[in-house]
């Protein structure tokens, strides 16, 4: 009985460092990721630039596009609303 417990927690313990490993190698890649969009550019534009290139003025879709992103694949999904707008 000791030795299934002992076993069992050694699995636990083993299995918590490894998840929260993964999960800061996952936001590590999330950073880079969003550092290096293209969005992150035309962020630092003013309202008169953003104007000039044929921008929305407002940075609001952008940054909201940026939360969205899913971690794990680098993009968004709309797909997947879609689909469970589809079953209503």
């Amino acid at each position: 009985m000791k030795k299934r417990l002992l076993f069992f927690l050694t699995l636990g313990v083993f299995l918590t460092i490894n998840l929260l490993e993964s999960s800061s190698n996952l936001q590590d890649k999330y950073i880079k990721d969003i550092s290096k969009h293209p969005f992150q550019k035309t962020l630092k534009l003013s309202k008169e630039e953003r104007i000039e290139r044929g921008l929305p003025p407002n940075k609001y879709l952008e940054e909201l596009y940026l939360l969205k992103i899913n971690p794990k694949t680098g993009r968004t999904h709309p797909q997947k609303r879609l689909y469970k707008v589809q079953q209503v």
